[in-house]
């Protein structure tokens, strides 16, 4: 894997480095990504689809239904 540095800018912009793009084909320009911080000076960088985060918003609100801890304590009382 090769390894190379990159600055961030005064607006905290990042240039993902070529090589990466090469590896990483979702990354592409207006391309959403998630950061997921580790510590302080390490983070994941993850694309996601557009269609995956519209897709996703609210689609299983009310699911549940309005007491999920009774819904599960029932759920499970059908297991026995």
């Amino acid at each position: 894997m090769t390894m190379q540095a990159t600055k961030v800018g005064n607006k905290y912009q990042v240039v993902v480095p070529s090589y990466a793009r090469e590896v990483m084909t979702m990354i592409e320009p207006g391309a959403k990504v998630v950061v997921i911080p580790q510590d302080k000076g390490t983070g994941i960088l993850k694309v996601v689809s557009e269609n995956w985060v519209n897709g996703a918003y609210g689609k299983y609100k009310g699911w549940w239904g309005k007491n999920s801890a009774k819904y599960l304590r029932d759920l499970r009382n059908e297991w026995n």
